[in-house]
């Protein structure tokens, strides 16, 4: 198995959680819609809150049909060493294997957090354009804005090999200091 096969096969088991994660967010999906039926449902907060609700669950779909459909040219673009790993014996195979894996990391990143940086984008945008010429909503939450950046930056460190981490973590022995013999 290649480094490149171990990526694809990644990318289209994290296919396998977004299917998951969809299954178990489609009951509160179909609570959601069925509240707007209701004449107190159709409250605009309400609206909004089910368009984004609606929105997201679609992203899922669409994030889970390119990672099964073009996960092995995503694959090709992102890890150019196609190597093949080393035997399962040997422990030569534990930092190609950990860098993939951070790898998969950084793309889960980036899943979790480019819908939140742009709902939260548009929060701001809304915000700014609301003082400007009228009232504003405040409804920017700046804690999950700085997490859906830090996420999003996390997992493009992270798409490029998270160099430095890699290193922490296999960092070599430390000499120890040779002790006086003579005592």
């Amino acid at each position: 198995m290649t480094k490149r096969d171990f990526f694809s096969i990644s990318l289209k088991i994290l296919g396998v959680v977004y299917i998951i994660f969809a299954v178990f967010n489609l009951a509160s999906l179909f609570t959601l819609i069925e509240v707007l039926f209701y004449p107190s449902g159709r409250d605009p907060s309400t609206l909004i809150y089910a368009g984004m609700a609606v929105a997201f669950f679609i992203f899922v779909l669409i994030l889970v049909y390119i990672l099964f459909k073009w996960g092995n040219r995503i694959a090709q673009k992102l890890v150019k060493d196609d190597t093949p790993l080393p035997a399962l014996g040997t422990r030569d195979w534990e930092k190609p294997l950990f860098t993939l894996s951070l790898r998969v990391a950084g793309v889960f990143c980036l899943i979790g957090g480019v819908p939140g940086l742009i709902y939260h984008l548009y929060q701001w945008i809304a915000d700014i354009w609301g003082s400007w010429f009228g009232p504003t909503t405040g409804n920017l939450i700046w804690p999950d804005f700085l997490k859906d950046i830090v996420l999003v930056a996390l997992g493009l460190y992270l798409l490029r090999g998270g160099k430095h981490v890699v290193r922490y973590v296999f960092q070599g022995p430390k000499d120890k200091p040779i002790e006086n013999a003579s005592k």
